[in-house]
């Protein structure tokens, strides 16, 4: 599994609890940028007709799947 923060990247996997820090060059910066721009452009699109409400349930459900995965049983309120 991949966390990024800040053009760092935490690498660990779930039964494996090693971790590695990696850094990006500039160029490596760039493209990741570019890829994050792309990505929130285009959900901007997918969810811009989507109504508040289903907004709040979906962002929820999101928040189901993550704690799954991260094993994590503490939800917060969604707040639209």
């Amino acid at each position: 599994m991949l966390r990024w923060e800040t053009h760092q990247v935490h690498s660990y996997h779930l039964n494996d609890k090693r971790q590695y820090l990696l850094y990006l060059t500039d160029y490596g910066k760039e493209i990741y940028n570019d890829l994050v721009e792309n990505a929130n452009r285009e959900v901007g699109k997918m969810i811009q007709e989507i109504s508040n409400r289903n907004l709040t349930k979906l962002i929820n459900s999101m928040r189901t799947i993550e704690s799954i995965f991260t094993k994590d049983t503490s939800q917060s309120d969604v707040v639209i």
